[in-house]
C-alpha cells in the first residue's frame, strides 16, 4: 500500500501534535516496511533544519513545498487537493490532525482528532476563530474514510458534537518516549524539592488556580518546595502573572518556558510531585510522562485525564483551589502515599507505548 502522510506539523512545531506525528509515523514505518510512505511537508523557511527533522522520522524522500500557513488553510478547504497531485499513486492519505486533510481530496483518508477545545471552550481562541476551526473539523471528519481520536473521552465529545457514523471513529491512545524514565538513584542523589507543572500558559491549563493553591500551602512547605512551571506562553495568560504578583510568589515560583525533551525529563526527575489540574484535555500527555518518570501525580477528575492515569493518581476538582492545595499538602507530607503513587504510576504508564499506538493506527489505515 502507498500511504501519503503530511509531516508539516512534525517539522514546523514542537508541542503535542508535532510530537504525536513524529512518534507514530516513525513507528508505523518501522512496523510496516512493505508499505511505501509518500511523505511531504509544507513550510516557508528553514528548509535545512526541517529536512533534518524529517530524516529522523523516515529515511524515505520527504518532499517539501513552500506554502504559507494561511494559504495552506485556504487551499485545503477548497475543491483543489494538491496532495492528490503531488502523490497521484497513493492509496490513502493519513492526516495527523484535521488541518492536514484537504477537503477536496479524492483519496481515501484517515484523520486524527486530538481534542474538541474549539467547540467546548470557544472563548479561549476567540469565538470567530473557534467557529472557523469547528467548521473545518466537522467537514474533515465527515469527509474522512476513518477518524482516529486519542482518547475515549475525545471520541465521546466528537460524536456528541458532530453528526457522524460511530462505526468509522476509532481510539488510539498516546504514549511517551522511552527517555521518560525514573532517575537512577545513587549515593549522591538529592531528594526532589520541587512541585512541577507542565503545560502552555493559557486558561484551560488552570495555572492561575495552581498558583493560588500553592500560595495556600503552609509556609514551611513553600519554603521547602518551590513551584516550577514548564511551558510556553499561550493566550489570555495575563491573569496568571497578576496572581503571581498579588500573592507575592515571585521568589518561590519559576516559569522556565519551553524546554528540550532532555531538560523536561530532568525536571520531572527533580520533582517531588507533579500537578496538572487542567480544565480539559483531549488526552493529557504530561501526567503520563510524569508517571513514566516515577513522579506522584495530581490531576483533574474531568475529561480524558482519569482515563489516562487510571487509579494511579490523586484526582481533584480542577475548579476548587482548596482541593488542589489539600492534595499537594497530602502528597508532600505523607511519604508512604507518595511512594504508593510512584509505584502505581509506573505500572499504569507501561500500559501505553508508541509501538502499540502505531500498530492500531496501521490497522485502521489498512482497513480503509
Amino acid at each position: 500500500m502507498r500511504i501519503a502522510v503530511d509531516l508539516s506539523r512534525a517539522v514546523n512545531e514542537q508541542a503535542g501534535i508535532a510530537r504525536y506525528t513524529r512518534s507514530v509515523v516513525r513507528e508505523m514505518i518501522k512496523l510496516s516496511p512493505s508499505d511505501h510512505w509518500d511523505c511531504y511537508a509544507t513550510y516557508m523557511r528553514g528548509a535545512e533544519g526541517k529536512q533534518a527533522v524529517a530524516r529522523e522520522i523516515t529515511s524515505e524522500l520527504v518532499r517539501q513545498f513552500r506554502v504559507p500557513g494561511q494559504l495552506k488553510e485556504w487551499l485545503w478547504t477548497t475543491p483543489l487537493s494538491l496532495p492528490d497531485q503531488w502523490y497521484p499513486g497513493s492509496d490513502v492519505l493519513f492526516a495527523p490532525s484535521f488541518f492536514e486533510l484537504p477537503l477536496g481530496t479524492h483519496k481515501k483518508s484517515v484523520v486524527v482528532i486530538h481534542d474538541m477545545t474549539a467547540a467546548l471552550f470557544p472563548e479561549q481562541r476567540g469565538r470567530l476563530l473557534s467557529a472557523r476551526l469547528m467548521w473545518y473539523l466537522t467537514r474533515a471528519v465527515q469527509k474522512a474514510s476513518a477518524v482516529i481520536c486519542i482518547s475515549e473521552n475525545t471520541r465521546a465529545d466528537l460524536l456528541r458534537l458532530v453528526r457522524l457514523d460511530p462505526s468509522k471513529v476509532f481510539v488510539t491512545p498516546l504514549a511517551v518516549d522511552p527517555t521518560f524514565q525514573p532517575l537512577k538513584k545513587t549515593a549522591s542523589t538529592h531528594e526532589p524539592k520541587t512541585i512541577l507543572m507542565v503545560g502552555t500558559i493559557e486558561p484551560r491549563k488552570n495555572v492561575d488556580r495552581v498558583l493560588k493553591a500553592y500560595a495556600g500551602l503552609p509556609a514551611a512547605l513553600r519554603a521547602e518546595y518551590h513551584l516550577v512551571v514548564v511551558g510556553a506562553l499561550g493566550w489570555n495568560f495575563s491573569q496568571v502573572f497578576t496572581t503571581l504578583d498579588q500573592a507575592n510568589l515571585e521568589r518561590q515560583v519559576t516559569f522556565v518556558g519551553h524546554v528540550s525533551d532532555d531538560e523536561l525529563v530532568r525536571r520531572y526527575q527533580q520533582a517531588a510531585v507533579f500537578v496538572y489540574p487542567s480544565l480539559y484535555e483531549g488526552f493529557g500527555l504530561p501526567p503520563l510522562e510524569a508517571m513514566s518518570c516515577g513522579v506522584p501525580v495530581i490531576t483533574s477528575n474531568v475529561s480524558s485525564l482519569p482515563e489516562v492515569v487510571g487509579g494511579a493518581a490523586l484526582l481533584v476538582d480542577p475548579l476548587r483551589v482548596e482541593a488542589i492545595r489539600d492534595a499537594l499538602t497530602t502528597v508532600l507530607t505523607k511519604p508512604a502515599l507518595a511512594a504508593k503513587l510512584r509505584a502505581a504510576g509506573l505500572v499504569q504508564a507501561r500500559k501505553f507505548s508508541w509501538q502499540q499506538t502505531a500498530k492500531q493506527t496501521l490497522d485502521i489505515i489498512h482497513g480503509v
